[in-house]
């Protein structure tokens, strides 16, 4: 499972950025955003309103949240749907502040 883990630190005012991005992952999408900003690495995942909602949610409610999905990865990437876990963390025991996704992809 190790490979489709990936990490995104939640910064305010609401912005992320990815802290960890499993190679499984890097695969999948043809690149790695490591240490990018979502908005500047993934512009059109950011400007996706239900998909930044997910996060959001898990950061007000600080509790898991399982979806799944179409797979908006890459043009003719055989991968029509992702599951995602995404877990909420806080290194000061308050505020989310890292976000870590657990993602399975399904192809046709």
């Amino acid at each position: 499972m190790l490979p489709n883990i990936w990490m995104l630190d939640v910064v305010e005012p609401f912005r992320l950025r990815f802290r960890l991005v499993g190679t499984g992952i890097v695969e999948q999408i043809d690149s790695d955003p490591t240490g990018r900003w979502l908005d500047q690495a993934a512009p059109h995942l950011a400007g996706n309103e239900p998909f930044m909602e997910r996060y959001r949610s898990v950061i007000a409610n600080q509790g898991p949240l399982w979806t799944i999905g179409p797979a908006d990865i890459r043009p003719n990437n055989p991968i029509r749907a992702v599951e995602n876990l995404t877990l909420p963390f806080t290194t000061d025991g308050d505020r989310v502040d890292i976000l870590m996704m657990l993602s399975v992809f399904h192809a046709n």
